[in-house]
């Protein structure tokens, strides 16, 4: 078998992997979709409802309207008037931005009843400012109107109340979810991994004898090769699979080292007898580069101008010319 056929072989098995990969990933993007939808509803629900809550009970309790309705009957001053005004437009808007947001039968009875409060309180301040205007002593007003807010402060518990169960409610849901998830992606991995198991014991039992051993067999000759033991035998050159094609590539490389070693040789062996034949001639010879600096002189140019050869290399052929050759030779 070829190694090109173990390929298709593991790439199918492969696919196949992945495409129960891809229906447990599906499966999971639903389930965290789900997971998601649960978290938006809450975020846009409760979430959201527990900040109006918090701005209506701001409005209403401390600091709110019924402390400057307090202030409005002790110190009759109309800037208490401004102030109510503010904070009824606050929790009007509070309240129609609660229930638009969808309410249960509880929280529309909690938000009717904050409304009833609210409304006597807007009331009760045109009459206190009434009261006020005409010279009527705090303490009498304060007999006279009487507003009991303990409905809407019950009613804003009982709003409290409801979105801690929506909460819980979520939450659960996305707990569900999670643990679906989770649950899935657990056995996923557990059927995954054993598959994944199954094909690379396979693969390597199938590719040990065919492609591992080969290659470690040839990667030796080559590590041999490379240490410069030409002489050695490249094995599997007879095969016809892709082992075989490499192997015969070492073997055209084995070669042609070893025709270039051979070239080499007859190069070093004629650069040898050239220089012997320089070295033993009677006449100078002075070899420059482009620059004119002496590169090599033989035996008969040093003792035909008495230098060293350390003193003549490295200098102008210049130094070796009469003056008025060494200026046509710059020239």
């Amino acid at each position: 078998m070829k190694i090109k056929t173990l390929s298709t072989v593991l790439a199918a098995t492969l696919i196949c992997t992945g495409v129960c990969i891809g229906a447990v990933s599906l499966v999971t993007v639903y389930k965290v979709g789900r997971a998601a939808d649960a978290w938006e509803t809450f975020d846009q629900g409760a979430a959201t409802k527990a900040v109006i809550l918090s701005d209506l009970r701001g409005a209403l309790g401390y600091g709110g309207m019924i402390d400057h309705f307090k202030n409005l009957v002790l110190r009759k001053d109309r800037i208490e008037i401004v102030n109510i005004q503010e904070k009824l437009r606050r929790i009007a808007v509070a309240l129609v931005s609660y229930e638009s947001l969808g309410a249960t039968e509880a929280e529309k009875r909690a938000l009717e009843q904050i409304d009833i409060i609210v409304t006597k309180y807007s009331d009760s301040a045109a009459v206190v400012e009434d009261l006020a205007a005409v010279g009527v002593a705090s303490s009498e007003i304060d007999a006279v109107i009487k507003v009991d807010d303990q409905a809407a402060l019950k009613a804003i518990e009982d709003l409290q109340s409801e979105l801690l169960a929506a909460r819980k409610a979520s939450g659960e849901q996305v707990y569900e979810s999670v643990s679906d998830v989770s649950n899935l992606v657990t056995l996923s991995a557990v059927g995954i991994a054993s598959l994944l198991v199954v094909v690379i014991v396979g693969f390597i039992s199938l590719s040990r004898m065919r492609v591992t051993g080969p290659l470690a067999k040839l990667g030796q000759t080559m590590k041999t090769l490379a240490d410069g033991d030409y002489g050695v035998a490249v094995p599997f050159m007879e095969n016809a699979d892709e082992i075989g094609a490499m192997a015969r590539t070492v073997e055209v490389f084995r070669n042609n080292v070893i025709e270039r070693l051979r070239a080499e040789a007859e190069l070093q062996e004629s650069e040898q007898r050239i220089r012997t034949l320089v070295n033993t001639m009677t006449d100078g010879i002075i070899t420059i580069d482009p620059e004119g600096i002496i590169c090599s002189a033989n035996p008969a140019a040093l003792e035909q101008f008495g230098y060293e050869r350390t003193e003549m290399l490295g200098q102008n052929v210049n130094a070796l010319m009469p003056e008025e050759f060494a200026r046509n030779h710059d020239a």
